[in-house]
């Protein structure tokens, strides 16, 4: 969703440029824009995308406009995709087989982008009918993630043991150098998911200035974060300090710091490390799951119960910490999380009839979104125009 907004905020730009008005969408307070306007690497950056995908201008020339604004998205991608690439991809692909092709088949033709010049606000809605887009069918073995897609070492696995293990070492080599924990065991991507995955940590070359996502709140966390408030209370900070340096004298790259910043939640010197860990340490279940918590005596490859003694002791110390704190806390963590999905029906009528102060409604919606979310507990995904999009604990 950030990616999308991003596009279409280069989009408005390059409108703008060609001295465009924007009538639809009220754009004047929005940071995500105002950072594509001026890019600078600051402490509180944009990471939220907040621009739909559509919007109505009025410009002297409009064709002009509109087709010079579809070339600023595409340079963007490019320059997206290109760091993605030349940081992950481009030192290990002769490790694959046709991994350059694939990579440009999919990654040159994913965007589909539309624009009418009309009076009417309809007429885009009309255009969109005009079409059944469908994902293409690719062969070879399928992207984990976007199953439509192939993925990029060009292996087929069942073909024999042979391309099995050189689809294993590629994708072995592409995780040594995203550090690991940004592509798991046995995840295969498509160019698409791997851009996805990896922007982030790019994103300072691809759009000058620091998406910082890495410690973005994971599911697991944000199911906990109730039950983490409860036992900030009520549980001694000694305790939750010693269960936090167990973890991670156990495990590699288990501290997330700064998350328990990101969704609200007060700590202290003792309390601070024990709320910025990965969300997965909170759950006894996934404790006793190597694969989720994988500890630094942990088999990068075969089973669980191949970890050596000492691994075993030290997840079983894991699990009695937690226990006591949960028994402190008089519960223990809810695994269920909720997505929030909004979508606001008929704004193409509503437009028609009250006119722009419904751009003017809708930025202010937006505006408040992310501290209501964040009054429940929440994260906020994506808040643009009529959609939301956020996760909250059950």
């Amino acid at each position: 969703s950030f990616l999308l907004s991003y596009l279409t905020g280069c989009a408005i730009k390059c409108i703008q440029d060609k001295n465009g008005e924007i009538e639809i969408l009220d754009i004047r307070t929005d940071r995500l824009l105002d950072w594509i306007k001026k890019p600078r690497d600051e402490p509180n950056n944009p990471m939220i995308g907040s621009l739909p995908n559509r919007f109505q201008a009025t410009a002297p020339d409009p064709v002009g406009a509109a087709e010079a604004a579809a070339e600023a998205v595409c340079d963007a991608w490019k320059k997206i995709k290109n760091a993605v690439y030349d940081t992950y991809v481009k030192d290990i692909v002769n490790y694959g087989i046709g991994t350059k092709n694939i990579w440009d088949r999919q990654a040159k033709s994913f965007w589909e982008i539309s624009w009418t010049v009309d009076s009417n606000i309809d007429s885009i809605n009309y255009r969109k009918n005009w079409r059944s887009h469908l994902p293409p069918v690719e062969g070879g073995d399928h992207c984990t993630i976007m199953g439509d897609w192939q993925e990029i070492s060009g292996f087929i696995r069942s073909k024999n043991r042979g391309t099995k293990e050189k689809q294993d070492l590629f994708w072995r080599k592409l995780r040594e150098g995203t550090g690991g924990m940004d592509l798991r065991e046995g995840e295969r991507l498509c160019s698409i998911s791997l851009i996805k995955r990896m922007f982030p940590k790019v994103s300072k070359e691809a759009i000058g200035w620091k998406v910082k996502a890495e410690n973005w709140p994971s599911t697991a966390y944000v199911a906990a974060i109730p039950w983490l408030k409860l036992a900030a209370e009520r549980v001694p900070n000694l305790l939750c300090e010693e269960y936090a340096r167990c973890a991670m004298n156990s495990a590699s790259d288990v501290s997330r710091e700064g998350i328990s910043e990101k969704v609200g939640i007060s700590s202290n010197a003792l309390t601070a490390s024990f709320l910025n860990l990965d969300g997965n340490f909170y759950f006894m279940n996934a404790i006793e799951n190597c694969d989720r918590t994988p500890l630094k005596g942990t088999p990068r490859e075969g089973d669980c119960r191949d970890e050596s003694q000492e691994t075993r002791l030290a997840r079983d110390r894991l699990k009695a910490k937690l226990r006591d704190m949960k028994d402190k806390a008089g519960s223990p963590p809810s695994s269920f999380y909720g997505m929030l999905i909004m979508d606001g029906d008929n704004m193409g009528s509503l437009i028609r009839e009250k006119g722009t102060s419904v751009s003017v409604a809708l930025g202010k919606f937006t505006d408040s979104v992310h501290k209501t979310v964040r009054d429940y507990n929440g994260i906020t995904i994506y808040a643009g125009g009529d959609d939301v999009l956020a996760m909250l604990p059950a």
